[in-house]
């Protein structure tokens, strides 16, 4: 589905830091990557045509849709990358639906490598049977060690 105009959206809500542990993914040669929920604070469903604009301490910008992982209603989750990652410094979603206390939360965030794509459309949802998968083990240690390698870098250009 194509983006809507801003005006077309029936609530707006402005990100207040929720999850801002996430907020800084420094990916030399890599992506940045964050995962974003949206949570409809009521009963009332919201629609997957959400559209969540992030804004960088770069003052680059990303738009990302919404979509909704598995069956049903709920919360909707928005893929947000961005080469070498950065920090987020602001986001707002625009949707549909929701009830009163709509909330906006960056669930992780992680760099992956440059030709690794985000999960889309539910493809970030846990096997069935709630065992890890066979390589998300070696998955962990990559993103272990791209931290590692960052904050490695961090400290030697503060030195």
């Amino acid at each position: 589905m194509a983006a809507q105009e801003e005006n077309d959206f029936e609530g707006t809500v402005d990100w207040d830091g929720q999850g801002s542990e996430h907020a800084t993914q420094e990916c030399p040669g890599g992506n940045g990557y964050w995962h974003w929920i949206l949570t409809p604070g009521g009963s009332t469903t919201i629609e997957t045509d959400a559209e969540l604009v992030v804004e960088f301490d770069d003052e680059s910008t990303e738009t990302a849709q919404g979509y909704r992982p598995g069956e049903g209603g709920g919360a909707v989750h928005f893929a947000v990358t961005k080469s070498g990652g950065g920090t987020v410094n602001s986001a707002t979603a625009h949707f549909n639906g929701g009830g009163d206390n709509v909330n906006l939360t960056i669930s992780d965030g992680e760099c992956k490598d440059e030709d690794e794509e985000p999960p889309e459309n539910g493809d970030d949802e846990p096997p069935e049977n709630g065992d890890d998968d066979e390589h998300s083990d070696e998955e962990k240690s990559k993103k272990e060690k791209r931290k590692e390698e960052a904050k490695a870098e961090t400290k030697t250009n503060c030195d």
